[in-house]
């Protein structure tokens, strides 16, 4: 898995090093390896009340630790209901993550979060799998090179700018 993320590396690189435009392989490669990296199965996350009102059982309470790909799921999926909760499950989620890096019409671009840089995968489901259901976007930390959150917005630049996400950088624009 470490080499994979290194093609993760390798973009980030290319970017550092002002390569305009990046490579169409670098940034296929690191979709690839994007599609693969996954949330980081050590990443614990406290619970917030949002997250732990989508909680399918009473043993999930805020200030709870979890771990990182659930905490995504209940925000995501549980609360918000950005995938429909009757017809997702924690691996269908995870799935949906990973096919929105490995669509051959993903986007990809870096943009300021805060203090920090992140990676945004940004792909629109096909409308018979999931309608009206806008852009899913998956943000990844260049630092670890595995997911940080993944969720679904209607308008891709406004859900960054919620965020105080600024600076998109679009190395692929999503089709």
């Amino acid at each position: 898995m470490a080499g994979g993320r290194d093609h993760i590396a390798v973009l980030l690189y290319a970017i550092e090093e002002g390569h305009e435009p990046v490579p169409a392989h670098v940034v296929q490669l690191a979709l690839s390896a994007i599609g693969a990296a996954g949330f980081d199965p050590a990443a614990r996350v406290v619970l917030d009340e949002e997250a732990a009102a989508g909680a399918e059982s009473q043993q999930q309470r805020a200030g709870n630790q979890v771990s990182a790909s659930e905490f995504n799921y209940l925000r995501y999926v549980r609360a918000r209901e950005h995938w429909v909760p009757e017809q997702t499950t924690r691996s269908s989620h995870l799935r949906d993550l990973r096919d929105a890096a490995l669509d051959p019409r993903a986007g990809l671009a870096v943009c300021n979060a805060g203090s920090e840089q992140a990676v945004i995968v940004v792909a629109q489901p096909e409308p018979a799998n999931d309608p009206g259901r806008g852009w899913t976007i998956v943000v990844i930390d260049p630092a670890t090179r595995r997911w940080v959150e993944g969720f679904r917005a209607g308008d891709v630049e406004a859900a960054l700018g919620e965020r105080g996400w600024h600076a998109v950088r679009w190395l692929r624009e999503p089709q």
